[in-house]
């Protein structure tokens, strides 16, 4: 009978996966450059369209103290142009942030846009040309009581999977071509709720989520129709009212569903990016690849630049899902149009544009 040993070298290799991890941080590739970042939009849907332009901190950055908003590039010449002679100078609306005015230019399908970036410098960067391809119609967004595996934190130990009930949100969408065509979908939670208090102020607040990986993105080749009938959209748990609170109102959360035309160069950008992001029950983590989107310096072709410029077709449709613990079923209604910025906060006593409310 043979001795069922564990080799040493099975052991060697299990001890390298799950022991601890340490922080790579190899001196000799300390790099001080700082690489320009350029991401910015333009559709044939209502504007203003941003462009952001930054730049990134340097590899091994011992204590990064600098963020997004510190990273922009203040006082650049931002300019979207198409081929029909169609131009406009963006307006700086923050460190970094470039938007179009409320009467300016905005896309066509079938026209070609061209984003330039000149940066205090003197650099000039350009996007290769972009044609704008039209979006397919969302034609109805919905809830369906349904139950999936969740996601759920534990007081001890790592998240595990659970089932759980709650409301799945599907999308009907109409007019995909079944040619080799690709779509992005832009998905946004915007959570609202309200603090009550007697005699005193009615506080509202909203917090985003933008729900972000490879199911985001569609390809047609494999369609044998040009629509797509109950489409995923996301998944929504019972909002549950925490036990000291006594004015608290669970207004419900708005799912702002957006659908966007793509090259396939940008669709290669996309699908790299979300694979960048998540291991996807891989045993190894995905090998970084470098990030390369249309963007490129005009003046110094062999310089770096980052991010991407998108002319996109765009069509949208957004649902407010009241789903609160102790009711069995979600009470739905059109949300209409979603401002594009909504992040998080609050005010006082003055109710936000887009904020909606209906009963129980």
């Amino acid at each position: 009978m043979k001795n069922k040993v564990f080799p040493i070298s099975v052991a060697l290799l299990l001890t390298c996966l799950f022991s601890c991890q340490e922080a790579y941080n190899d001196p000799s590739i300390k790099s001080e450059a700082e690489i320009i970042v350029v991401k910015g939009l333009i559709t044939d849907a209502e504007g203003p369209y941003s462009v952001y332009v930054s730049h990134t901190i340097p590899f091994n950055e011992e204590e990064p103290t600098v963020y997004s908003d510190a990273l922009g590039i203040e006082g650049a010449e931002v300019i979207i142009s198409d081929d029909s002679g169609n131009s406009e100078v963006l307006s700086e609306a923050g460190m970094g942030h470039y938007v179009t005015s409320a009467g300016g230019i905005r896309g066509i399908a079938g026209n070609i846009y061209t984003l330039s970036v000149t940066t205090p410098d003197g650099n000039n960067y350009q996007s290769k040309p972009c044609l704008l391809r039209p979006a397919p119609e969302i034609a109805s967004v919905y809830p369906v009581n349904t139950e999936e595996f969740v996601l759920v934190n534990n007081l001890y130990g790592a998240p595990t999977l659970q089932k759980r009930q709650g409301v799945g949100i599907f999308a009907d969408i109409a007019g995909l071509s079944d040619d080799d065509n690709f779509y992005r979908f832009g998905i946004r939670i915007i959570k609202e709720r309200r603090e009550v208090y007697f005699m005193g102020p009615t506080i509202y607040c909203m917090t985003t989520t933008h729900i972000k990986n490879k199911k985001n993105l569609l390809v047609t080749d494999h369609l044998s129709g040009d629509s797509i009938i109950k489409h995923h959209v996301t998944f929504l748990t019972p909002d549950y009212y925490p036990a000291e609170y006594f004015t608290l109102y669970l207004d419900g959360r708005i799912v702002a569903l957006d659908i966007y035309s793509l090259s396939r160069e940008i669709y290669d950008y996309y699908s790299i990016f979300y694979n960048q992001l998540s291991a996807e029950n891989r045993i190894f983590d995905p090998v970084p690849t470098n990030l390369t989107g249309n963007m490129y310096c005009k003046n110094d072709p062999s310089q770096t630049v980052l991010g991407i410029f998108e002319a996109s077709g765009k069509s949208y449709m957004n649902c407010l899902v009241k789903y609160n613990a102790g009711y069995p079923n979600a009470i739905y209604q059109d949300a209409g149009y979603m401002p594009p910025y909504i992040t998080q906060g609050c005010q006082e006593n003055i109710q936000p544009d887009f904020y909606q409310i209906i009963g129980n």
